[in-house]
Protein backbone atom coordinates (compact mmCIF):
# COMPACT_ATOMS: atom_id res chain seq x y z
CA UNK A 1 0.00 0.00 0.00
CA UNK A 2 1.40 3.40 -0.92
CA UNK A 3 2.21 5.59 1.69
CA UNK A 4 0.35 8.71 2.23
CA UNK A 5 1.40 11.83 0.46
CA UNK A 6 2.06 13.67 4.08
CA UNK A 7 4.58 10.59 4.95
CA UNK A 8 6.37 10.72 1.91
CA UNK A 9 7.03 14.26 2.13
CA UNK A 10 7.85 13.74 5.81
CA UNK A 11 10.48 11.53 4.66
CA UNK A 12 12.15 13.57 1.84
CA UNK A 13 12.67 16.11 4.09
CA UNK A 14 14.53 13.85 6.51
CA UNK A 15 16.74 12.69 3.93
CA UNK A 16 17.19 15.92 2.73
CA UNK A 17 18.11 16.80 6.36
CA UNK A 18 20.70 13.97 6.67
CA UNK A 19 22.15 14.85 3.60
CA UNK A 20 23.14 18.28 4.57
CA UNK A 21 24.11 16.82 8.09
CA UNK A 22 26.46 14.43 6.60
CA UNK A 23 27.59 17.57 3.93
CA UNK A 24 27.96 19.48 7.17
CA UNK A 25 30.34 16.72 9.00
CA UNK A 26 32.54 15.96 6.00
CA UNK A 27 33.28 19.68 5.59
CA UNK A 28 34.32 20.12 9.02
CA UNK A 29 36.13 17.43 9.14
CA UNK A 30 37.78 18.46 5.96
CA UNK A 31 38.57 21.83 7.06
CA UNK A 32 40.30 20.69 10.37
CA UNK A 33 42.44 18.29 8.72
CA UNK A 34 43.56 20.70 6.25
CA UNK A 35 44.18 23.72 8.45
CA UNK A 36 46.14 22.32 11.03
CA UNK A 37 49.05 21.16 8.86
CA UNK A 38 48.65 24.40 6.22
CA UNK A 39 48.91 27.18 9.44
CA UNK A 40 52.06 27.57 11.31
CA UNK A 41 51.25 26.89 15.73
CA UNK A 42 50.99 30.76 16.14
CA UNK A 43 48.56 30.91 13.22
CA UNK A 44 46.44 28.35 14.66
CA UNK A 45 46.37 29.87 18.29
CA UNK A 46 45.21 33.09 16.37
CA UNK A 47 42.75 31.71 14.50
CA UNK A 48 40.89 29.86 17.97
CA UNK A 49 41.09 33.28 19.88
CA UNK A 50 38.81 34.84 17.08
CA UNK A 51 36.46 31.93 16.62
CA UNK A 52 36.31 31.62 20.56
CA UNK A 53 35.30 35.30 20.81
CA UNK A 54 32.89 35.15 17.62
CA UNK A 55 31.16 31.77 19.69
CA UNK A 56 30.97 34.06 22.67
CA UNK A 57 29.67 37.33 20.88
CA UNK A 58 30.01 40.59 21.34
CA UNK A 59 28.27 40.83 24.52
CA UNK A 60 28.84 37.37 26.09
CA UNK A 61 27.03 37.06 29.72
CA UNK A 62 27.62 33.75 31.87
CA UNK A 63 24.86 31.98 30.42
CA UNK A 64 24.02 28.32 31.51
CA UNK A 65 25.18 26.27 34.87
CA UNK A 66 27.73 24.16 35.85
CA UNK A 67 27.53 20.35 34.28
CA UNK A 68 27.09 17.63 36.84
CA UNK A 69 29.83 16.46 36.43
CA UNK A 70 31.79 19.44 37.28
CA UNK A 71 29.54 19.83 40.06
CA UNK A 72 30.47 16.46 40.94
CA UNK A 73 34.24 16.80 40.59
CA UNK A 74 34.52 20.21 42.39
CA UNK A 75 32.48 18.73 45.73
CA UNK A 76 34.82 16.31 45.56
CA UNK A 77 38.21 18.15 44.68
CA UNK A 78 38.10 21.74 45.83
CA UNK A 79 38.97 22.87 49.05
CA UNK A 80 35.92 24.08 50.99
CA UNK A 81 34.57 27.65 50.84
CA UNK A 82 35.70 29.96 51.44
CA UNK A 83 39.01 29.25 50.01
CA UNK A 84 40.68 31.04 47.21
CA UNK A 85 40.60 30.14 43.51
CA UNK A 86 42.32 31.07 40.29
CA UNK A 87 39.97 30.28 37.35
CA UNK A 88 41.84 30.59 34.10
CA UNK A 89 39.91 30.47 30.33
CA UNK A 90 36.84 31.64 32.36
CA UNK A 91 34.93 32.47 29.52
CA UNK A 92 32.04 34.69 30.54
CA UNK A 93 31.79 33.06 33.68
CA UNK A 94 29.94 30.19 33.97
CA UNK A 95 32.19 28.56 36.25
CA UNK A 96 32.94 31.61 37.93
CA UNK A 97 29.12 32.32 38.80
CA UNK A 98 28.34 29.61 40.58
CA UNK A 99 31.39 29.13 42.38
CA UNK A 100 31.30 32.93 43.69
CA UNK A 101 27.55 32.21 44.76
CA UNK A 102 29.04 29.39 46.38
CA UNK A 103 31.38 31.23 48.68
CA UNK A 104 34.66 31.04 46.77
CA UNK A 105 36.72 33.95 46.85
CA UNK A 106 38.13 33.85 42.78
CA UNK A 107 40.20 35.82 40.58
CA UNK A 108 39.71 34.87 37.04
CA UNK A 109 41.17 35.58 33.38
CA UNK A 110 40.03 34.57 29.68
CA UNK A 111 42.12 35.75 26.34
CA UNK A 112 39.01 37.60 24.75
CA UNK A 113 38.44 41.34 25.57
CA UNK A 114 34.74 40.99 25.68
CA UNK A 115 34.84 37.54 28.18
CA UNK A 116 37.24 39.61 30.70
CA UNK A 117 35.20 42.24 30.65
CA UNK A 118 32.04 40.27 31.88
CA UNK A 119 34.56 38.65 34.04
CA UNK A 120 35.18 41.73 35.68
CA UNK A 121 31.41 43.03 36.09
CA UNK A 122 31.04 39.98 38.09
CA UNK A 123 33.86 40.18 39.95
CA UNK A 124 35.59 43.54 40.10
CA UNK A 125 38.51 44.74 37.89
CA UNK A 126 41.10 44.09 40.23
CA UNK A 127 40.18 40.36 40.86
CA UNK A 128 40.16 40.07 36.53
CA UNK A 129 42.83 40.25 33.65
CA UNK A 130 42.33 39.70 29.96
CA UNK A 131 45.46 37.23 29.62
CA UNK A 132 45.87 33.68 27.83
CA UNK A 133 47.25 30.56 29.95
CA UNK A 134 50.44 31.15 27.97
CA UNK A 135 50.69 34.97 29.86
CA UNK A 136 51.87 33.54 33.42
CA UNK A 137 52.52 36.87 33.85
CA UNK A 138 49.33 38.44 33.77
CA UNK A 139 47.40 36.37 35.95
CA UNK A 140 45.12 38.14 38.68
CA UNK A 141 45.45 37.54 42.38
CA UNK A 142 47.75 37.09 44.88
CA UNK A 143 51.00 34.88 45.05
CA UNK A 144 49.13 32.01 46.88
CA UNK A 145 45.92 30.60 46.55
CA UNK A 146 44.23 27.83 47.24
CA UNK A 147 42.77 26.09 44.42
CA UNK A 148 43.55 26.38 40.34
CA UNK A 149 41.01 25.62 38.15
CA UNK A 150 41.38 25.63 34.57
CA UNK A 151 37.92 26.32 32.69
CA UNK A 152 36.08 24.09 30.69
CA UNK A 153 38.57 22.67 27.93
CA UNK A 154 40.83 25.67 27.73
CA UNK A 155 43.99 24.23 28.91
CA UNK A 156 43.32 22.23 25.53
CA UNK A 157 44.25 25.27 23.50
CA UNK A 158 47.56 25.68 24.72
CA UNK A 159 48.92 24.02 21.60
CA UNK A 160 52.65 23.79 22.54
CA UNK A 161 53.89 21.09 24.96
CA UNK A 162 56.56 23.38 25.98
CA UNK A 163 53.98 25.79 26.61
CA UNK A 164 51.74 23.23 28.72
CA UNK A 165 54.39 22.18 30.84
CA UNK A 166 55.10 26.09 31.78
CA UNK A 167 51.60 27.22 32.60
CA UNK A 168 51.05 24.25 34.63
CA UNK A 169 54.32 24.86 36.56
CA UNK A 170 53.12 28.59 37.05
CA UNK A 171 49.71 26.93 38.75
CA UNK A 172 51.73 24.45 40.57
CA UNK A 173 53.84 27.70 42.26
CA UNK A 174 50.52 29.58 43.15
CA UNK A 175 49.17 26.81 45.40
CA UNK A 176 49.85 23.81 47.23
CA UNK A 177 45.85 23.30 46.79
CA UNK A 178 44.85 21.02 43.75
CA UNK A 179 44.85 21.73 40.11
CA UNK A 180 41.69 20.91 37.74
CA UNK A 181 41.43 21.17 34.51
CA UNK A 182 38.85 19.35 31.58
CA UNK A 183 40.67 18.17 28.60
CA UNK A 184 40.42 16.87 24.92
CA UNK A 185 42.05 13.03 25.21
CA UNK A 186 42.24 11.08 21.62
CA UNK A 187 39.67 8.68 23.31
CA UNK A 188 36.82 11.08 23.83
CA UNK A 189 37.33 13.64 21.11
CA UNK A 190 38.72 11.36 18.22
CA UNK A 191 40.38 12.18 15.23
CA UNK A 192 38.09 12.33 11.81
CA UNK A 193 38.35 9.62 9.64
CA UNK A 194 37.01 8.95 5.79
CA UNK A 195 38.09 10.78 2.76
CA UNK A 196 37.08 13.93 3.55
CA UNK A 197 39.20 14.12 6.29
CA UNK A 198 42.19 12.04 3.97
CA UNK A 199 41.33 15.10 1.24
CA UNK A 200 41.39 17.64 3.61
CA UNK A 201 45.20 16.32 5.11
CA UNK A 202 46.48 15.90 1.61
CA UNK A 203 45.92 19.20 0.74
CA UNK A 204 46.85 20.59 4.12
CA UNK A 205 50.23 18.78 3.77
CA UNK A 206 50.77 20.26 0.93
CA UNK A 207 50.29 23.60 1.53
CA UNK A 208 52.02 23.63 4.79
CA UNK A 209 55.32 21.95 3.35
CA UNK A 210 54.78 25.09 0.62
CA UNK A 211 54.44 27.47 3.63
CA UNK A 212 57.66 25.63 5.68
CA UNK A 213 55.35 24.83 8.22
CA UNK A 214 56.95 22.08 10.74
CA UNK A 215 54.89 18.56 10.24
CA UNK A 216 53.69 17.00 13.66
CA UNK A 217 51.58 14.43 15.03
CA UNK A 218 48.42 14.88 13.31
CA UNK A 219 46.37 13.09 16.13
CA UNK A 220 47.08 15.28 18.66
CA UNK A 221 45.83 18.42 16.81
CA UNK A 222 42.00 18.80 17.30
CA UNK A 223 39.77 21.12 15.75
CA UNK A 224 36.38 22.12 16.03
CA UNK A 225 34.39 25.65 14.22
CA UNK A 226 33.59 27.45 17.48
CA UNK A 227 36.66 27.09 19.16
CA UNK A 228 39.42 26.26 16.79
CA UNK A 229 42.38 23.90 17.24
CA UNK A 230 43.16 21.80 20.91
CA UNK A 231 45.30 19.24 21.76
CA UNK A 232 44.46 16.07 22.59
CA UNK A 233 45.93 14.05 25.35
CA UNK A 234 46.86 11.02 26.24
CA UNK A 235 46.90 9.93 29.89
CA UNK A 236 49.91 9.15 30.55
CA UNK A 237 51.20 12.40 28.72
CA UNK A 238 48.48 13.84 32.05
CA UNK A 239 50.32 11.98 34.09
CA UNK A 240 53.63 12.66 33.50
CA UNK A 241 52.94 16.33 33.49
CA UNK A 242 51.95 16.21 37.35
CA UNK A 243 55.31 14.25 38.15
CA UNK A 244 57.08 16.62 36.78
CA UNK A 245 55.37 18.93 39.20
CA UNK A 246 55.71 16.26 42.17
CA UNK A 247 51.80 15.91 41.56
CA UNK A 248 49.66 12.70 41.38
CA UNK A 249 47.46 12.95 39.27
CA UNK A 250 43.67 11.50 39.29
CA UNK A 251 42.22 11.42 35.48
CA UNK A 252 38.57 10.49 34.62
CA UNK A 253 37.79 9.66 31.16
CA UNK A 254 33.77 10.95 31.71
CA UNK A 255 31.03 11.91 30.90
CA UNK A 256 33.85 14.86 29.53
CA UNK A 257 37.20 14.11 30.42
CA UNK A 258 38.85 16.16 33.43
CA UNK A 259 41.98 15.71 35.59
CA UNK A 260 43.15 16.69 38.99
CA UNK A 261 46.66 17.28 39.78
CA UNK A 262 47.25 16.91 44.13
CA UNK A 263 50.82 17.53 45.49
CA UNK A 264 51.82 14.92 46.44
CA UNK A 265 51.78 13.80 50.60
CA UNK A 266 54.92 14.31 52.15
CA UNK A 267 55.46 11.50 55.49
CA UNK A 268 56.75 13.06 58.31
CA UNK A 269 60.64 12.10 59.67
CA UNK A 270 60.78 9.39 61.43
Amino acid sequence: MAAPAAVRLAHRLAQGENAARRLVEAGRAMVGAALGPALRPDERAALGLRLYADALGPHPEADGEPFAWERSWWAADLPAAPATLLVGGAGAGREVRALADAGYEIWAWDPVPAAAEALSRRLGPGNTACARHEDTDRWPGPARVDAVIFGWGSLTHVLDAGDRARVLAAADARTDGPILASVWTREAFPPPSGRAASLGATVGGVLGRLRGVPPEDSDALGYAPWCGFGHRFEPGELEALGRALGRTTDFRAGPYPHVTWRRALRRSPG
